[in-house]
């Protein structure tokens, strides 16, 4: 072997060396030096950069984490999953019993994908602030489903565009609110139906005017209203 290798990292010793097996051919090393920081951000399953000491295939080093994934990938002719995750950490100033520096976890990107063709990704954060930004005068995002797509949040729910809205929708459309629904706008309101607009369980269905009654019968024109405030 020369060059750079890629090897799976099978254990972690808190000595800064690990086990590894090779991706390339079917070997393994033990006790194979980690080079400085990478320790601290080194799991079982990772996928390492191996390098060798003056080109000697005796003295490994690993010198960088690409990526972590489920070690099927590596063992099987055939991938039942894959397993990628990316862990951000940062020193809290304190050590544990051997001196090492006591790491806390602020962030996590990570992508899991099983034989059926399910993909998950979850990204958490130790505040929980997390942008997606589209740079470019044109930047577009396409979310494209052929199945249900679900947006939950437990707090609010905010969208705010600088251009026009548009929602449109083959079937049917509701809108349920457990409180009140308000609609402002700086213009006219328009709410058009092919069929009709109905007042839903208002005992009048239709609006007569704004007037408070009737000028050719003078009878009051709010009767009936009883879910409807003119």
């Amino acid at each position: 072997m020369n060059g750079l290798q890629t090897a799976i990292v099978e254990k972690i010793y808190k000595n800064h060396t690990a086990d590894i097996k090779y991706r390339t051919i079917s070997m393994r090393q033990t006790n194979v030096r980690i080079a400085g920081q990478v320790y601290w951000n080194l799991q079982v399953r990772d996928l390492a950069l191996v390098g060798f000491l003056d080109d000697n295939n005796a003295d490994p080093i690993i010198i960088d984490k690409l990526m972590n994934f489920d070690h099927k990938l590596i063992e099987d002719s055939e991938v039942d999953d894959i397993h990628l995750r990316h862990i951000v950490t940062k020193d809290t100033g304190n050590k544990n019993v051997d001196g090492s520096p006591i790491l806390e976890t602020t962030g996590e990107i990570e992508f899991h994908t099983d034989k059926d063709g399910n993909l998950t990704i979850n990204l958490s954060g130790k505040v929980g602030n997390m942008a997606l930004n589209l740079s470019g005068d044109e930047g577009k995002l396409a979310i494209n489903s052929k199945g249900n797509i679900a947006l939950e949040t437990e707090a609010n729910l905010t969208a705010k565009v600088a251009g026009k809205v548009s929602i449109q929708a083959e079937k049917e459309v509701s809108v349920e609110a457990a409180g009140k629904v308000m609609v402002e706008s700086a213009d006219i309101v328009v709410v058009t139906g092919a069929k009709g607009v109905e007042l839903g369980d208002n005992l009048k269905k239709e609006l007569v005017c704004n007037l408070k009654v009737c000028i050719v019968t003078g009878a009051p024109h709010n009767i009936g209203n009883t879910k409807v405030t003119v």
